[in-house]
């Protein structure tokens, strides 16, 4: 497999402000999350010995 120049792709340099002005992942994730009506903080299946009967 060779690089070729037309297959490199280049993103012009950010200022640290333009970087600051844009939304956190995290913010965004939550936002999808609510507009799909999904969970936005999934519960973890309960965890269990069951060969002990426990559950926590």
């Amino acid at each position: 497999m060779t690089c070729t120049k037309e297959a490199a792709v280049t993103t012009p340099a950010k200022t640290r402000a333009a970087r600051m002005r844009e939304p956190l992942a995290s913010d965004v994730v939550k936002a999808t999350a609510e507009k799909h009506e999904v969970c936005v903080r999934p519960l973890t299946p309960a965890t269990r010995m069951c060969h002990l009967g426990i559950t926590w």
